[in-house]
């Protein structure tokens, strides 16, 4: 759109400054990294929101957290089993958490401890997720089981689909918990020649993933159905010698965030292991008095005979970063609709993009 319009020497708007960045979904780096010492506007039209109609005013600040624990191995004598979880519903660890659905992750460690309640085993390998900002979907185990111990693996496989498929059966009903007795080619070569951890670290893994604080932790007093507080497990990764847990945490409270990470750095510390972050972003405050967010109500309203939503979101939005190196800075987030993100099924409504184009058309007319 931006490139439209600036091709576009038929529109009238004011002076126009088009700022592009990347790495967008790991963590903002562009926007962290980028020195807006020379920029001159302070309205700012921000196209990256999902829900035609719905204008964001302000966001939750947030970082990544990287939590590391050591995998060292020993020689063990027993049979390789794998357990998947898959057909999670997923989403955007933002925007979609408030929906309290299951995370592959955490679902793992929930098996994983039950079998180590009645099982003789080791682990050998746990991995879930690509993003940390996206609710992960699938993840799986592999682990070498004490000989004569099939059935009871089996059994208490079974027993936990039946408990945890049914509490998740309204947001995720096409969740599935699977164990297997011979691996697949894929689970094989994954670990092929890669002894098990010792008991020690294997068991440290297994209560991070039980015990780690996950999902939403606090809802806003100020705004109604808005989360304040969460924290996302999208990525488990078993290296060689480490196995990593990382997360996306979130907060419109800058202590909460900060109050959240001393829990990841306690807990892991107290496993052994140690603690990154990275991407922080802060919070982007709603401003009472934003002439930009009433000249963009008053157009939308005027366009479409529709009311708009003024909304402060849980999720990152770039305004945060440039309201903070660009003292004054008034701006709103808005742009098409664009369905299940961050899943396989993301989708963009094409007459609705239009509409945002004509939109923006407008507003910077008006601008001028």
């Amino acid at each position: 759109m931006a490139l439209a319009i600036l091709d576009d020497d038929t529109l009238e708007h004011p002076p126009i400054e088009a700022v592009f960045t990347v790495d967008e979904e790991i963590g903002m780096l562009g926007a962290v990294a980028m020195d807006c010492s020379s920029l001159k506007s302070r309205l700012m039209l921000n196209l990256d929101s999902e829900n035609e109609g719905h204008f964001l005013v302000g966001c939750a600040g947030g970082m990544r957290v990287d939590c590391e624990f050591p995998a060292e191995r020993r020689r063990w004598n027993g049979k390789l089993v794998s357990i998947h979880v898959s057909g999670v519903t997923g989403g955007h660890s933002g925007v979609e958490i408030q929906k309290q659905g299951a995370n592959a992750n955490v679902v793992l460690g929930r098996v994983l401890y039950e079998l180590k309640k009645k099982a003789d085993f080791t682990v050998v390998s746990v991995d879930g997720g690509l993003k940390d900002n996206a609710i992960t979907r699938s993840a799986r185990a592999i682990l070498m089981f004490a000989p004569g111990q099939e059935d009871l693996f089996m059994d208490i496989l079974k027993e936990q689909q039946g408990i945890i498929e049914k509490e998740y059966h309204k947001t995720d009903a096409g969740m599935s918990i699977e164990g297997f007795l011979e691996l697949s080619k894929e689970d094989a070569e994954s670990v092929d020649g890669v002894l098990p951890m010792t008991d020690v670290c294997g068991n440290a893994v297994i209560t991070a993933l039980r015990t780690f604080p996950w999902g939403v932790q606090k809802m806003s007093k100020d705004m109604e159905g808005l989360v304040q507080t969460s924290l996302n497990p999208g990525i488990l990764e078993t290296k060689a010698d480490t196995v990593s847990l990382v997360f996306s945490v979130r907060s419109s409270v800058a202590s909460e965030k900060e109050e959240l990470y001393d829990r990841l750095v306690c807990l892991t510390e107290s496993l052994g292991g140690k603690v990154s972050r990275s991407g922080d972003y802060p919070a982007w405050e709603y401003v009472e008095d934003s002439k930009l967010r009433i000249l963009m109500g008053d157009t939308y309203r005027e366009m479409y005979k529709k009311e708009p939503v003024m909304e402060v979101i849980h999720a990152g939005v770039e305004c945060g970063l440039f309201s903070e190196k660009m003292p004054g800075l008034d701006c709103v987030s808005y742009g098409p609709d664009i369905f299940d993100i961050h899943t396989p099924q993301e989708r963009l409504s094409i007459s609705s993009t239009k509409r945002i184009y004509e939109y923006t058309v407008e507003v910077l007319k008006r601008l001028k």
